[in-house]
């Protein structure tokens, strides 16, 4: 798995949270899912995502990286990293 960097401008925390994420498999089959949504669309359905694990997650890692997935750079390297992950 090819995770973001401090070079590429992520924090230590972005890049755990998005790590934490792509190690999931339900949470990567919904990023590339969403990929391609308006921003809009896109921000709607991270919160009624996170609404919807919220109450299951064992891990809140992955809530909190949800929420960090409104931000679209964070975005970006979530989906790079999954589709790193696909090679």
């Amino acid at each position: 798995m090819t995770a973001p960097t401090q070079k590429s401008g992520f924090s230590e925390d972005d890049i755990a949270l998005i790590q934490a994420i792509c190690e999931n498999a339900k949470c990567r089959e919904w990023i590339l899912k969403i990929a391609d949504y308006p921003e809009n669309v896109r921000l709607r359905s991270i919160q009624e995502f996170i609404r919807e694990l919220s109450g299951i997650a064992e891990d809140n890692s992955i809530i909190t990286g949800l929420e960090r997935l409104q931000n679209p750079k964070v975005f970006q390297g979530a989906l790079k990293c999954i589709s790193d992950i696909k090679r």
